[in-house]
């Protein structure tokens, strides 16, 4: 049967219909009892005499015996070692969470047995004591009985229901809220914490993409729990999604400051609010995040994903392709136990695709290498889609690799197929954001402005999709006027902003203007807001600088030295390299144009922001060599311009 001391009270009664799991509940919380006290539960000088222990009293409380020793963690060593199977952890996985919560400084779901309790256990083994206990109240007793256990069992439902969803968001996959929605529905109607519910639904809001209503309910935790880094870092994370970057950058760093993670979700929530403007640090926490379940025995899915995410986030930035392995392997992991659908076959894809491109301006990487690579994030995307046929990302996954190739019109064949398939409006928004791209580099017009009109839907008074793109599109078309008045009304009377007045000045450059944007920059250098509408790394010195430049008060060179030493300088280069282009366009050095786009391009900043407009004019010239021809016959004293 085992040693006397750790044998359950239905072990010794010898009924082997009362043996279950739940006795090995009761061994390990005797062994909890031996560790934190020092002494085990029942002692005697003979085997009779401590099965006699075991089944006729209790223990005395560890902290009768050492006042040292936390309330939270004499509670779960107690339920494990209660009499009644039915009133222990139903599962070792429990009994480990509440574990884990004492361990992290979080409250435990399991409550102290009160004096009713007690009472009522030395009365199930004394019918003397339970006649005079029926006698001196009876009907008291039943009645805080019932109200007591209603209460006990509805607070402990939905600390369940809710401890559950949080689960599924935080160590599953946050991208699916429907799957939690109803969990916390029920637990908030039983009356579950507010800080973990406030939690758990911020953590549903981000799965939404309601990233404004993520903020306002953790900014409501954190008022009443401010040293949460869990919260703090989820609260950064949404910041970052709802496009305050610099409240983003300040929320992380108190955090830090706090100390950092204390737990595996905190550890992956961390990553995700460094995921895109410091990759290595979002490597850094998803790599803990799963050593941490690790070590709990636990497999956490969402935080390997994720690194691999993060690992073509670091190729994409730092052009290196030495983190391939680890990111192949994580999601050969997924894809095996068929974890995220198609997901990790678009990361795969991604990830080959990164290595190809970095390879293909390595001298000491052979065609042969690159082509394979290509071959591979091809071969990836197709098996995606022969697995979900019905899900959008494999095939994105293709269109990227073929854009990479300069297959533009099997790319766009596979980017519409990707938007006929995609089931968020975000998912169709990227795809129209690339797509007319694709569209305007094979002349495709009509289609392009189709596209821009859709993202705009999408990005309401985003400069880029209503101004400067389609002002380069009617540039093409051959209607200069409709071009130019779209140049003119980023920087419209009463607007303040001198990132506007700058981006009207470069669109009016690109468009063979460059007196028209000088004047401008002129009759708005003193009446412009240097301060509005920064992102960081950008500051009000930055601003100023690189409007001195475009009006040409200051050199190109002292411009990139504020650069330096400035975390995340290549937002900023990107920034510089790309109105200095437009620039040296309109001056009509067309090669320092074609390098600086280039510069643009190569900065890596995102796929929103100027590497993507880099791109975007630096292989119109590189597959163009005429282009922009308005510019040519602008300069042209035969030209009609």
């Amino acid at each position: 049967m085992g040693t006397a001391a750790y044998l359950s009270p239905e072990q010794v009664g010898g009924d082997p219909r009362r043996v279950d799991h739940r006795t090995d509940i009761y061994s390990l919380g005797a062994t909890l009892y031996e560790l934190i006290t020092y002494r085990r539960p029942f002692e005697g000088n003979t085997r009779d005499q401590i099965l006699s222990g075991i089944c006729t009293s209790e223990p005395p409380r560890p902290r009768r015996l050492d006042r040292r020793i936390p309330r939270d963690l004499e509670t779960i060593c107690l339920r494990a070692m209660e009499k009644d199977p039915a009133r222990r952890y139903s599962s070792a996985g429990l009994m480990a969470e509440e574990l884990r919560r004492f361990a992290d400084d979080r409250p435990i779901l399991s409550r102290r047995a009160g004096l009713l309790e007690m009472l009522l256990k030395l009365a199930g083994r004394n019918r003397a004591v339970a006649t005079t206990i029926a006698a001196i109240g009876v009907a008291l007793v039943l009645a805080l009985c019932w109200m007591q256990s209603a209460d006990v069992s509805r607070h402990a439902e939905a600390a369940r229901l809710l401890q559950s969803a949080y689960e599924r968001l935080a160590y599953v996959d946050y991208r699916m809220p429907d799957l939690a929605a109803e969990a916390i529905e029920r637990a908030e109607e039983l009356g579950a914490d507010p800080m973990e519910l406030g939690l758990t639904r911020a953590l549903a809001d981000l799965g939404n993409s309601d990233n404004v209503s993520a903020v306002e309910r953790l900014q409501a935790v954190l008022a009443q729990s401010p040293n949460d880094t869990r919260a703090i870092y989820m609260l950064a994370w949404a910041q970052r999604r709802a496009g305050d970057t610099r409240g983003s950058h300040e929320t992380f760093a108190s955090a830090e400051t706090l100390g950092g993670p204390a737990g595996a979700d905190a550890w992956f929530f961390r990553g995700l609010a460094a995921h895109f403007d410091r990759p290595d640090v979002a490597v850094q926490s998803y790599r803990e995040a799963n050593t941490l379940r690790v070590e709990q025995h636990e497999f956490y899915p969402q935080a390997v994903l994720h690194l691999a995410r993060a690992h073509n986030q670091e190729m994409y930035v730092a052009r290196k392709a030495d983190v391939i392995p680890e990111a192949e392997s994580s999601l050969r992991q997924l894809i095996e136990h068929k974890n995220y659908g198609s997901y990790p076959y678009y990361l795969m894809s991604i990830a080959h695709r990164l290595a190809a491109e970095i390879q293909s301006v390595n001298a000491d990487v052979s065609d042969g290498d690159t082509s394979n690579q290509f071959a591979e994030a091809l071969e990836w995307a197709r098996a995606g889609q022969h697995e979900y046929p019905t899900e959008e990302r494999p095939v994105t996954a293709e269109a990227e690799c073929l854009e990479s190739l300069g297959r533009f019109g099997e790319a766009i064949e596979a980017r519409s197929r990707a938007i006929g398939l995609a089931r968020r409006p975000v998912e169709q928004w990227e795809g129209n954001h690339y797509r007319w791209r694709l569209h305007y580099w094979l002349g495709h017009f009509g289609e392009a402005l189709i596209d821009l009109e859709a993202c705009q839907g999408f990005s309401p008074n985003n400069r880029f999709y209503e101004f400067l793109y389609p002002a380069l599109i009617y540039a093409e078309m051959g209607q200069m006027q409709e071009a130019l008045e779209l140049a003119r009304r980023m920087a419209k009377p009463g607007s303040d902003d001198a990132q506007a007045v700058l981006w009207s000045a470069t669109a009016l450059r690109l468009l063979g203007q460059p007196e028209e944007a000088d004047a401008l920059l002129r009759s708005r250098i003193d009446s412009v807001d240097y301060s509005a509408a920064l992102v960081p790394p950008q500051g009000e010195e930055w601003i100023r600088s690189l409007y001195a430049y475009c009006l040409g008060e200051a050199e190109f060179g002292g411009l990139i030295a504020l650069t330096d030493n400035v975390p995340l300088s290549r937002k900023l280069l990107g920034e510089a390299h790309f109105h200095a282009g437009a620039k040296a366009l309109a001056e009509g050095n067309r090669e320092r144009a074609f390098t600086h786009f280039a510069g643009a391009y190569e900065s890596f900043d995102g796929e929103q922001a100027y590497s993507f407009h880099g791109k975007t004019v630096w292989d119109k010239m590189r597959t163009e060599p005429g282009w922009p021809p308005w510019l040519q016959s602008a300069t042209d004293p035969q030209g009609e311009h």
